[in-house]
């Protein structure tokens, strides 16, 4: 008893302590990491003029506009402010998630394991601060495994909101979905009052019935002629495109990022960290991995979440939900993404959270060693290099830029966003031209680069080139440079 009681403080200690880990650390993401080009995409996405021009720059980009929408009402404040959209999103899952440990039947430990993972696991503080909808999808996905795996009133009403409210973040919504649905199928748990296999098909039915409007008004191309994402071509921006597709065969694809996707979506990029920040994260995900290793060879031989307990109906549904991602992503998009499996990455929490109770008598050591491990990654991942550091590729351009030198930009990305994003965001009031403005063979030119040397893009770099040549070039991490070009 007197175990049982100290173990229960410190299963309240760790949730506060967690509790406040959470919002932190995904603060100082916001806050210190210098936004990257698919969030300059946000910020331009949001920032039209009114309602109905963010609308028409969503349909063009192929997404929904919910996240959009909602980021377009913050357009006035600071751009690393407006991350506070995402990390709100981010810790609203938190309750449900909590409420799926306590269908798992988890004790109070592993349950604020369970959240203190969530809260310092570097997957979700990446996506969790950053400006875009991940946050949100992986928020909705949470809540529908919540409507189908805990007993409980108003589970149905909740699944058809969360499908419709994560439609409208993120289409990959329906592959969370369809992943509970088919595990509620498979998976019957003994588990009393959970939602009926045929109630959830119908709530499924009905949150996708709501997000219908805006398929019919803005993506009706998706009913009369869904073979476009698999078609192999690259599609009239004019108008309403599905995502392109790389020109390579499904077997000549580099696997390596499928076969590592499990782990990276625990621990993304650690060699961006840079410095003592990468050595620490390296030193901790092993620590973190074999630990993990030893829970789960725990968990087998005690035998804890047979197939017809409500842990197995989750976890089925978070490993269904990678599954079917992980195909779409190689038929579909020939590359495996790491942010799209926010649908299913939820799941690593509740599968620690099941082994911490898988022990008996270490259950207190393997729930600390595991903590402090996740951590030692969260702090290492806070502490390092963002993935691109537009921010300072920015400074450096501008401190480059002599009376005379014409200020641009050229990014690699869809051609209906302006390259001068970078200078908007970081440099607002500073005169930047797009490429096709560089007076040609006149003065010379700082250009801000994203992995797109000279010679890479010569639609955009052939007017700057003419008449010059590269007499700099700093570069400022792997994906930014920037290059000082003068009159030959």
């Amino acid at each position: 008893m007197e175990t049982n009681g100290r173990q229960d403080r410190s299963a309240r200690a760790l949730l506060v302590l967690a509790l406040f880990a959470a919002p932190g650390l995904r603060w100082i993401e916001a806050a210190r990491k210098s936004l990257w080009l698919d969030e300059l995409h946000s910020l331009f996405t949001a920032g039209g003029a009114d309602l109905a021009e963010v609308i028409e720059r969503v349909r063009v980009d192929f997404h929904p506009p919910g996240y959009f929408v909602l980021l377009h009402l913050l357009r006035e404040a600071d751009p690393h402010a407006q991350r506070a959209l995402s990390v709100a999103f981010s810790l609203a899952a938190i309750p449900f998630l909590l409420g799926l440990a306590r269908s798992a039947g988890f004790s109070p430990l592993a349950r604020a394991v369970t959240v203190f993972l969530y809260a310092t696991a570097p997957y979700q503080i990446l996506y969790g601060a950053e400006l875009r909808a991940y946050s949100g999808l992986s928020t909705a996905a949470v809540v529908m495994a919540w409507a189908a795996f805990t007993p409980g009133r108003g589970k149905a009403l909740a699944f058809a909101l969360a499908l419709a409210l994560g439609l409208y973040l993120h289409y990959f919504a329906l592959v969370a979905a369809a992943a509970v649905v088919l595990a509620r199928l498979l998976v019957r748990p003994r588990t009393g009052g959970l939602l009926a296999p045929r109630r959830l098909i119908l709530a499924g039915a009905l949150g996708a019935a709501l997000f219908l409007p805006w398929v019919l008004a803005k993506e009706r191309w998706i009913l009369t002629d869904p073979g476009k994402l698999w078609r192999r071509e690259h599609l009239d921006t004019t108008q309403a495109p599905g995502p392109r597709t790389e020109q390579r065969g499904l077997l000549d694809q580099d696997f390596t990022r499928a076969a590592v996707i499990l782990p990276r979506s625990y621990v993304p990029m650690i060699g961006s960290l840079g410095g003592v920040p990468a050595g620490a994260a390296r030193v901790a995900a092993v620590a973190f991995f074999a630990l993990a290793a030893a829970g789960l060879v725990a968990l087998v031989r005690r035998g804890r979440g047979p197939p017809s307990s409500a842990l197995g109906g989750i976890l089925a549904a978070a490993g269904l939900a990678y599954a079917l991602l992980l195909v779409a992503c190689l038929l579909v998009w020939r590359r495996v993404p790491d942010q799209y499996f926010v649908v299913g990455a939820w799941g690593w929490m509740l599968l620690v959270g099941a082994c911490v109770d898988a022990f008996a008598r270490a259950r207190a050591a393997f729930a600390g060693l595991m903590c402090a491990a996740s951590l030692a990654l969260g702090a290492s991942h806070v502490a390092g290099a963002p993935r691109e550091d537009v921010r300072s590729a920015v400074e450096t351009a501008v401190s480059m830029t002599e009376e005379g030198h014409t200020l641009t930009a050229v990014l690699w990305q869809p051609p209906w966003y302006p390259d001068r994003l970078p200078f908007d965001v970081y440099a607002r009031g500073v005169e930047a031209r797009e490429p096709g403005e560089v007076p040609v063979a006149e003065g010379g030119v700082v250009v801000l680069a994203r992995s797109a040397p000279p010679g890479r893009l010569p639609e955009k770099w052939r007017a700057i080139l003419e008449g010059r040549r590269v007499v700099r070039e700093i570069r400022i991490d792997a994906a930014m440079s920037v290059y000082l070009l003068e009159p030959e």
